[in-house]
Parts: structure tokens; sequence; C-alpha cells
């Protein structure tokens, strides 16, 4: 999915460049899809491209692998499938890791404390799964598989009428 932003601020991390934008609300995804009122079986991306617009405007950072300057607009770029596989990290993991240590401490003891140990297995699974997290992050914050990514700076043509 690609959107039209601002950018607002530049930074450099260690060797990776990122950007910070605000979207520009003519552009949120290729407007095909059934979510804006056409039944032509989109994606449905246009309503992914509506959070990150609204009444005030979001700031998001991207990977800058252009080198934009404060003032340029820009096309940036959601892989295919990122925002699919990130909401099955944040949400499916702690789910599955909570689920899975409740059951398997109600199992492993005495059925009379097999509720105080369901629980503090689901606990134990859901600070594994925090900490996995955590761990994920560091690892995936500059990865430009699941970062959003500049693809190209948009000039845009203007001309100044002289008075003669």
């Amino acid at each position: 999915m690609e959107m039209h932003v601002r950018i607002i601020r530049t930074e450099q991390h260690h060797a990776t460049q990122t950007a910070w934008v605000e979207a520009i609300a003519e552009s949120s995804g290729c407007h095909s899809c059934s979510s804006n009122g056409n039944n032509n079986g989109g994606c449905g991306a246009d309503n992914i491209g509506r959070m990150f617009l609204g009444s005030t405007p979001h700031r998001f950072r991207v990977l800058d692998p252009v080198g934009c300057h404060i003032g340029d607009e820009a096309i940036i770029n959601i892989a295919d499938g990122s925002v699919v596989r990130s909401a099955a990290l944040v949400y499916l993991l702690p789910l599955l890791l909570v689920f899975t240590g409740a059951i398997l401490a109600s199992r492993l003891v005495n059925p009379a404390t097999a509720e105080l140990a369901s629980i503090l297995g689901a606990l134990t699974g859901l600070a594994l799964a925090a900490g996995w997290l955590w761990r994920a992050n560091r690892h995936i914050r500059y990865n430009p598989r699941y970062q959003p990514i500049i693809l190209r700076t948009v000039t845009t043509p203007f001309f100044v009428l002289k008075e003669i």
C-alpha cells in the first residue's frame, strides 16, 4: 500500500536514516475497495489508510533510504502482509502463550490447586510474550519488511506568475 506523506523530521540511527512523516489527506490506498462504497472486491487497504488520517494529523516513523529533507513530500510503502504479520505477532502470540501457560500449569499440579496454578501459568505466559515482543521489536525496528519505507520523493510542479 502506498501513501502520500510530508516529512516533518529526519533522524540518523547508526547506519539507518529515518524520517517522521504525517499523511497528506488526499491519499489513503488505491480507492478501489468496497470500503469506500464500491463493490470491486479490493483488499480493504483504504481502511488502513484512514488510520493515518483524521481530524488531527498522525505522525509516524518510516525508514528513509532516499535521504529526504524536512518539508519534502514523498510516497511511502507499507509492505504487503506486514500489517497482518504484525497483528498476529502482537495479538495472537500473547493469547496463545496465556492459554498454553494456563492449561499446562493446571494439568501439572494437584487438582485442588489447579485454579491458582492456572492463573500463575497464564501470567507466566503473558510475561514470556511481553519479553519476546520487546526483543522482537528491537530486532525488526529498522527492518523494511515490517516498517513503512520511503519509495521516492514527489516533486510538486509549480510556477510563479510575474507581473509585466
